[in-house]
């Protein structure tokens, strides 16, 4: 009994006694203070290495797996009358080359030009880029490849190599020919069965 009645009066004493706010706090909220910086941390390095790009083995584009791709090399000599007066191959003539580079891919897997206009397909050329490296000459056998990166839908991009007899590059094309119905001249899809034959390659 005498031990219940001293808890009550501790708890009495602790709610009514009044307290002071600012003996509750290490300095008064009005007084300025002065800035003390903290004081510095020892330093505990990091158990993980530092990053570095170093730390990384250099990339190498051999070791990366072939892009699908169709790739086709035709070989043609260059013919007197295709030269200029300063003995090159006129820059004109390059575009035919590439012409006639793609007309022969296109016999090689299957489906020649000619057959595909007959089933009322054409391709023209929607846009063409090249760019001369190297002059060639009268009577150079040139290889030109044709290089086909992804299967097409109502477009076909197709990239142009031509390479003089040492095998070096002079010359390069990025060509986009579009599919166009030869009756009412609108835009189409690719032909399925020209799909159908690109599709093995990637």
């Amino acid at each position: 009994m005498v031990v219940w009645l001293y808890g009550y009066m501790v708890v009495w004493l602790i709610c009514c006694i009044p307290i002071n706010p600012s003996t509750l706090l290490p300095f008064h909220p009005s007084t300025p203070q002065p800035f003390h910086p903290s004081t510095p941390q020892p330093f505990h390095p990091s158990p993980f290495p530092p990053f570095s790009l170093s730390t990384f083995p250099p990339l190498n584009p051999s070791t990366f797996p072939p892009l699908p791709l169709f790739t086709y090399d035709h070989t043609l000599r260059v013919r007197y009358v295709e030269t200029d007066k300063m003995g090159f191959v006129y820059h004109g003539h390059y575009a035919t080359y590439y012409e006639v580079g793609r007309v022969e891919t296109f016999r090689n897997f299957g489906f020649p030009y000619k057959e595909m206009e007959e089933q009322g397909v054409m391709m023209p050329i929607f846009e063409q880029t090249v760019r001369f490296r190297q002059p060639s000459r009268y009577d150079d056998e040139l290889t030109v490849r044709s290089i086909i990166e992804a299967l097409p839908d109502t477009r076909m991009v197709v990239k142009g190599e031509i390479y003089n007899p040492e095998g070096k590059l002079i010359n390069n094309s990025l060509t986009t020919l579009v599919f166009v119905n030869t009756q009412t001249h609108k835009p189409m899809r690719c032909p399925a069965r020209l799909v159908d034959l690109l599709k093995v390659h990637f």
